[in-house]
């Protein structure tokens, strides 16, 4: 594949200067579009989460006044039963022990002051109070799926499956560790018989692109490591010319989030860590984070031998005159340079004319 840059210039208004940075949410420019979102496609979400529990040990607690360290969102009412305080407790892997309130039908999920997710609430017990503390055994980990949404974050999608509440609702964002403490995997089919003959010309290139994922996360096809996306504001463009030779079959494509790859810091700041952002105990290079997920839109691009996907068009904008120190009036400034680069993929060299068109300035080649 080889790369291409073509950088143009011209003068522009102030009042349409600014109307060039929605060319970055744009698709690729390629022949062949198949979008990969759903409800065209079918996207799942899973997870294998923590151990099965082997059984709960149940004590008395000594009427006193204890002073029990709970998780912020861990007072659970309408528990009745020792046996399901003791599953809420196994459910959160960050709780250690329960007590339960069989008159109050009350649970309380105890953790260690070291998770850095504690409340400190003092509970006054009586012999009606019991200590739950559930037995984590060897074995398969559980596994839980959901039906997914691309554009779409796994929050919203495990709100809409009913697994979670409403992650903006009181304190239930600060119980993040069925989406924090977990991998989970975006899954999807995809056929290249949707994409008929256009794939059939020999040497045809075709992509598969991803506008933007949320956090970091390994892309695989049918079991094959693809690549890393590692920057929520990039886009990510991978070769699988493969899948257009030989029949037309259903391939596996899959997207495993990692808390272990190393973002930098580049997701959106109000998705966690800002004052007024959702609080969680998820963490990512000292910030809180919020959500994972496939934010933007996926699909494949088939590029035909004799033609050129653009993959970005980014504009630049300088204006020509001295640091204004007023507002800018419609014909009464120096005038702005807009210089705009376009990336360019292509199987083998091309010589061709990019036209450049717009609303604001006269087309240039």
């Amino acid at each position: 594949w080889h790369t291409m840059f073509i950088t143009a210039f011209w003068l522009a208004s102030a009042a349409h200067a600014a109307e060039l940075t929605s060319m970055s949410d744009a698709k690729i420019g390629a022949p062949t579009i198949l979008s990969l979102d759903s409800p065209t496609t079918r996207w799942t979400a899973s997870t294998d989460g923590a151990s099965p529990p082997a059984g709960c040990g149940f004590t008395r607690v000594q009427p006193s006044l204890v002073s029990a360290v709970v998780l912020a969102s861990g007072r659970v009412e309408g528990v009745r039963t020792r046996e399901a305080c003791c599953e809420r407790c196994w459910a959160e892997a960050l709780c250690v022990s329960s007590l339960h309130d069989a008159g109050a039908a009350l649970c309380l999920l105890q953790t260690s002051p070291e998770s850095g997710a504690a409340t400190v609430l003092a509970a006054e017990v009586d012999e009606a109070w019991t200590r739950c503390e559930p037995k984590r055994a060897d074995g398969p980990p559980l596994s839980l799926q959901i039906d997914a949404s691309v554009p779409g974050d796994l929050l919203t999608d495990l709100q809409r499956a009913g697994v979670i509440g409403d992650p903006l609702r009181e304190k239930n964002w600060l119980n993040s560790s069925l989406w924090s403490h977990h991998t989970w995997t975006y899954t999807a089919s995809i056929s290249t018989a949707q994409l008929g003959s256009r794939l059939g010309r020999p040497g045809s290139r075709l992509l598969l692109v991803f506008d933007g994922i949320k956090m970091g996360a390994t892309v695989e096809l049918d079991g094959a490591r693809l690549g890393v996306a590692a920057d929520q504001f990039l886009r990510y463009s991978f070769d699988v010319s493969d899948l257009a030779v030989g029949a037309p079959r259903t391939h596996t494509l899959a997207v495993s989030f990692d808390p272990a790859i190393h973002v930098d810091g580049r997701f959106a700041a109000c998705t966690g860590g800002w004052d007024w952002a959702p609080y969680s105990h998820s963490y990512l290079d000292g910030a809180h984070t919020m959500s994972k997920g496939i934010w933007k839109s996926v699909y494949l691009a088939a590029v035909p031998p004799s033609s050129a996907a653009i993959l970005h068009a980014v504009p630049q904008i300088f204006y020509r005159g001295d640091y204004p120190t007023a507002r800018l009036e419609e014909g009464g400034h120096a005038g702005f340079r807009v210089a705009v680069v376009v990336h360019f993929e292509a199987a083998t060299p091309l010589r061709g004319t990019l036209r450049l068109a717009t609303e604001w300035g006269p087309p240039c080649a």
